[in-house]
């Protein structure tokens, strides 16, 4: 998942070369699907992450979870989801890019937590409950969480992290922080 408009590597790359880095990756790296840039700032949930399909899912759909916290809302509130079929599982499919700190307020509150840590917390609770009705899911993307322990709404519905081994938030794509995750 690349959750951007533009090349991580300089901020600075032309829309041709990146897009021309994407085509590579795709062709060097085939995959069922690569969800990539999202336009976040757009009201439309149809545009929240474009999903590259190497081979077609039996659905994709777009899944909204919550939006509003007693502090402020959120547009980054959608989820794009495929369903495969691998054998007799339906096994569900989500990238998304989801609230970041200073979407709402960076202020934390008594409880320790900023309003958008409450607000992802809720985010992926959503997004658990929708996997629930799959018989397996793989959730990546950007979680734009900011501290490990966030992460253990997963842990305890029975998760683990793809990407740092047994742990969540082990090492960050951009920063030493666990935002982006598989």
């Amino acid at each position: 998942v690349n959750c951007g408009q533009y090349d991580y590597s300089d901020g600075q790359t032309s829309a041709e070369t990146y897009q021309a880095n994407w085509n590579r990756l795709f062709a060097e790296n085939p995959a069922d699907v690569w969800f990539k840039e999202d336009t976040v700032r757009s009201r439309d949930p149809k545009l929240c992450l474009e999903a590259v399909k190497g081979r077609k899912p039996l659905s994709e759909e777009i899944v909204e979870v919550s939006r509003t916290c007693p502090e402020g809302s959120t547009n980054r509130r959608f989820a794009r989801r495929l369903v495969y079929r691998f054998g007799d599982r339906k096994v569900a499919f989500y990238g998304l890019h989801l609230v970041a700190e200073g979407h709402i307020s960076k202020k934390k509150g008594p409880d320790g937590r900023s309003p958008s840590q409450r607000l992802r917390q809720r985010q992926f609770a959503d997004l658990l409950a929708d996997a629930k009705t799959f018989d397996g899911a793989v959730i990546t993307g950007d979680f734009n969480a900011q501290e490990p322990w966030e992460y253990d709404i997963f842990k305890k519905a029975g998760y683990t992290c793809a990407n740092c081994s047994e742990r969540f938030g082990v090492t960050a794509t951009l920063r030493d922080i666990p935002a982006d995750n598989i």
